[in-house]
């Protein structure tokens, strides 16, 4: 299957396609004090609040997925894309809509 791959600093993150609510350059994502480390901040979309997920080492977000998981939007910070064909097999679930390699 074939996904976007989002490298997130030091890691990489694989989204089905069909997942993808847009993607973002530059996008205004504002920290939250004492938030957990995996959350590198909020954002607006539309009239919708996003949670940006840091799933690896990034500070800023040079770019930005958000990704439709049921009734909500969840958005990945990331320094650069790409795509990739993948077995399904090969990856193991992070967050929602969101999966990295597994590691044998």
């Amino acid at each position: 299957m074939e996904y976007i791959t989002a490298d997130t600093g030091g890691k990489k993150v694989y989204i089905e396609k069909d997942q993808i609510e847009t993607i973002l350059t530059r996008p205004e994502v504002w920290p939250v004090p004492e938030a957990e480390d995996n959350i590198l901040g909020l954002s607006v979309y539309g009239n919708e609040l996003v949670v940006f997920y840091r799933e690896g080492t990034v500070e800023e977000a040079p770019c930005g997925i958000i990704i439709r998981a049921g009734e909500r939007l969840l958005g990945i910070g990331a320094q650069s894309l790409g795509e990739e064909n993948v077995d399904r097999e090969e990856l193991e679930g992070i967050i929602p809509g969101v999966w990295e390699r597994k590691i044998d």
